[in-house]
């Protein structure tokens, strides 16, 4: 990935990102922030649509409150993308992971969260 300036006035640039925030605030692991963000933006769809109390979905997730509070609140370093996933299967949905070959004008492999949720 890279990023592009482009001054729009002589002294001012303006700064288009990469499409990845976490990759653009140069943060480490960006693209695996992003998976465990889309994830965790899944789950919290779930857990909104299925109208759980915070008891239930405790229960459900095998989490304590602390930590349903943490997944409300995105803190997706709370969690990794493998327990994430679990989450997902215990509100009963299915996790499909595709592998298939880079496209060849990429320079590098990605990993991408669909969801139907």
């Amino acid at each position: 990935m890279s990023t592009t300036f482009v001054e729009t006035s002589p002294g001012s640039d303006v700064w288009f990102g990469t499409g990845n925030v976490f990759y653009d605030l140069e943060l480490p692991d960006a693209h695996e922030r992003t998976t465990k963000m889309r994830l965790t933006v899944v789950v919290d769809r779930i857990l909104k649509a299925s109208k759980l109390t915070r008891k239930r979905a405790v229960t459900l997730l095998g989490i304590t409150p602390e930590e349903l509070t943490s997944l409300r609140g995105f803190e997706i370093d709370a969690f990794t993308a493998e327990r994430l996933m679990h989450f997902i299967n215990a509100l009963q949905y299915d996790v499909l992971i595709e592998i298939r070959p880079v496209v060849a004008a990429k320079a590098e492999g990605t990993v991408t969260v669909f969801s139907g949720a």
